[in-house]
């Protein structure tokens, strides 16, 4: 009968235990990805980072980066703890505790994401499809400028774990009724987070009470 490892003291978080889900063959070789959610530096050691492995797989010794706000630095993993104790790899789904060496925690912050390196990249502008939920029904459909930078109007973004702010230009609206619209826009960060295509967020701002959207292209504004 396997022993489990005790768990280090220095990953012990009491983590709420969560739902492991089945992992077909084919995400199984999905580079790694995980979200930071919270983060605290032990002396000597580096920083712990914590949060829900989106994909892939990481194990001790591996060389991670963690990716995001202008901090994109490669650490490698000393220890690894979820919900099972200390153990040698974490996979999608589980919440685990990294211990990266070499780690400053004023190189961490809530937002990043860890990752394989080069697998994903940092940036602060994209294109994304849009639906927009509107807190009161008008007679007649606003008009989408409200969705210009012309307009002052600063938006806040949900992406992963970050929470930014940034505007949105109106490339194209899709279509819209009188309780929700969608359109395409373009749209511009005020920090760098991890950006790649079909990644899902979601966007606030005073006159809208919610709108998701997907990102369908990363990089500058293409005109014309």
């Amino acid at each position: 009968m396997a022993t489990k490892k005790p768990l280090d003291p220095a990953l012990d978080l009491t983590l709420k235990p969560g739902t492991l889900e089945k992992i077909p063959g084919n995400i199984r070789l999905a580079k790694f990805l995980m979200p930071i959610e919270d983060f605290f530096f032990i002396t000597g050691r580096g920083t712990v980072v914590i949060g829900q492995v989106e994909r892939g797989t990481v194990k001790v010794g591996d060389t991670v980066a963690c990716i995001g706000f202008g901090k994109t630095a490669e650490y490698i993993v000393t220890l690894i703890s979820t919900e099972a104790g200390q153990v040698d790899k974490a996979k999608k789904g589980d919440k685990a505790s990294l211990l990266l060496r070499g780690a400053s925690n004023k190189n961490i912050v809530r937002g990043m994401v860890v990752a394989t390196p080069n697998s994903v990249a940092e940036n602060t502008e994209f294109d994304a499809d849009i639906t927009a939920i509107r807190k009161k029904v008008p007679e007649l459909i606003p008009h989408l400028e409200d969705l210009k930078p012309a307009k002052k109007v600063e938006l806040t973004f949900y992406i992963r774990t970050a929470v930014v702010t940034g505007t949105m230009t109106l490339i194209k609206a899709l279509s819209h009724t009188t309780t929700k619209l969608t359109a395409s826009v373009h749209v511009k960060l005020a920090k760098s987070v991890a950006l790649e295509k079909g990644l899902s967020f979601t966007v606030r701002s005073s006159n809208l009470q919610t709108a998701s959207g997907t990102v369908t292209r990363v990089g500058k504004l293409i005109k014309g």
